[in-house]
């Protein structure tokens, strides 16, 4: 495990490794604010692309912000280029032994917990909070403005699918392309539509 701290705002013109656990692909916005917390138990590799003329040709520039108090807890993830991870100050994302695709954008405000064996697809936005209240006839529909999310193991998370907040999806399930998913996931579901709704269940999936 690695305790990292302290790191400086930079627009990456080359590759950086933090003590090998962290491994950061041009061009990308890096930052870790000297009071958040970041464990990383195995890698992080982020903004990662296997043909990077096409990363700069399409200007897939990463942006990963760890604001102050935050804490990020990694297992081994892989994240693509484009993609964009925030973490407000005091929230809490937690990632198992997953992957991410190109363009996921990840929101935390308060908690963000995804488990093991987690594909996300290109496009995915992960967002525990609405930033605002909503009130209709002057009374505010919930008193929290956000709430955490939970994915569990071995959950695929189609193409341009947004997980909303408060929202637990069960292991094994699958959120089907395009699909806003604003309530709980049953494992072993295959959600889709906005808003998602179960249309299978027992089902199952591989690499």
């Amino acid at each position: 495990m690695t305790n990292i701290t302290g790191k400086l705002v930079r627009f990456l013109c080359r590759k950086h490794f933090t003590r090998k656990r962290i491994r950061v692909y041009k061009p990308c916005m890096y930052y870790v604010h000297p009071k958040a917390n970041v464990k990383i138990n195995g890698y992080l590799n982020f903004n990662w692309q296997w043909d990077m003329e096409r990363m700069l040709r399409n200007k897939m520039a990463g942006s990963l912000y760890v604001s102050e108090n935050a804490a990020l807890e990694v297992g081994t993830v892989d994240v693509s280029s484009g993609s964009r991870i925030t973490i407000n100050p005091g929230a809490s994302l937690k990632l198992g032994n997953m992957k991410m695709s190109h363009e996921v954008v990840i929101d935390c405000f308060k908690s963000i917990t995804i488990g093991n064996d987690v594909g996300i697809a290109e496009g995915v936005v992960i967002r525990d909070s609405d930033s605002h209240p909503i009130i209709i006839n002057d009374c505010p529909i919930s008193p929290d403005v956000s709430a955490p999310i939970v994915i569990e193991d071995h959950v695929w998370i189609g193409m341009r699918a947004i997980v909303l907040r408060g929202v637990t999806i069960g292991e094994g399930s699958i959120v089907a392309a395009g699909s806003v998913v604003s309530r709980n996931v049953p494992p072993h579901c295959l959600v889709s539509g906005v808003p998602a709704k179960v249309i299978a269940t027992n089902v199952s999936w591989n690499w």
